[in-house]
């Protein structure tokens, strides 16, 4: 894949950041793989995530690139509360008039040192949300290999709590937990701990390569009984099935 060039060398049109002490980093991408206009403008803006007060905001011209645009935005750690988030807008303007946005505003550390990438949907396109939770959605591809049945002929899988963003899972092998956070239709996946369970050495790469999938899924999209992740450059890296009430365990 060729790699987009990034737009370090954009004109960054915000002002002075001299008492800027923090740095967020990131993506913009969007499903459509176009080049913006020279008049586009990409916007980064962080709020309080409870008061929705500003706390930083960046703006680059995208020059005519292709995304995924990079940028780096600065701020304060003393205008960040004391839970360590924010949220983050990001729109692409073109004239004036925004093209592209978050359907959302997304969740995001400022500890600097996290990252932030987004996939932007069209001003005003319906974005579906539907939920992630009640199934449990079985592995059956995974970055395009189809997945391998593991111990007692269970496909790896996840089932997403309603409450507390806790999923539970089998990876094949082990047994597995974490968090997931669901902003509109982007997802942040933290595997936690699992069981420590020994195995055919095949079905362990397989777990090793399913939690490591997890962890590098933005999006997601559910249609019907398949529920799809994808990564930054909206490439699918886990595919699942709702697991049918004839197989449950």
């Amino acid at each position: 894949m060729t790699r987009a060039v990034p737009i370090l060398a954009a004109s960054l049109l915000a002002g002075p950041v001299a008492a800027q002490d923090a740095v967020l980093v990131g993506t913009a991408t969007t499903r459509e793989r176009i080049a913006f206009p020279p008049s586009a403008i990409l916007t980064v803006r962080i709020e309080d995530p409870a008061s929705g007060e500003f706390i930083a905001e960046a703006r680059y011209r995208t020059a005519g690139k292709s995304v995924p645009l990079f940028f780096r935005v600065a701020y304060r750690r003393e205008a960040v509360g004391a839970k360590g988030r924010g949220r983050a807008r990001v729109s692409i303007e073109v004239d004036g008039e925004v093209w592209f946005e978050t359907a959302s505003p997304v969740s995001v550390a400022l500890d600097g040192k996290a990252r932030l990438d987004v996939v932007l949907a069209r001003k005003g396109e319906a974005v579906a949300r539907p939920s992630l939770i009640g199934p449990t959605w079985e592995l059956t591809e995974l970055r395009g290999v189809a997945a391998r049945r593991g111990l007692r002929d269970e496909l790896p899988s996840l089932k997403f709590d309603a409450e507390g963003g806790g999923f539970s899972g089998f990876g094949g092998v082990n047994r597995l937990t974490g968090r997931y956070l669901v902003t509109g239709s982007q997802i942040t996946v933290t595997p936690g701990g699992s069981t420590r369970m020994a195995g055919p050495p095949e079905l362990l790469d397989q777990e090793r390569r399913f939690v490591d999938a997890l962890g590098r899924g933005v999006t997601f999209i559910v249609k019907a009984d398949r529920l799809e992740l994808r990564d930054t450059d909206d490439r699918p890296v886990a595919r699942f099935r709702a697991r049918r009430t004839r197989d449950s365990r």
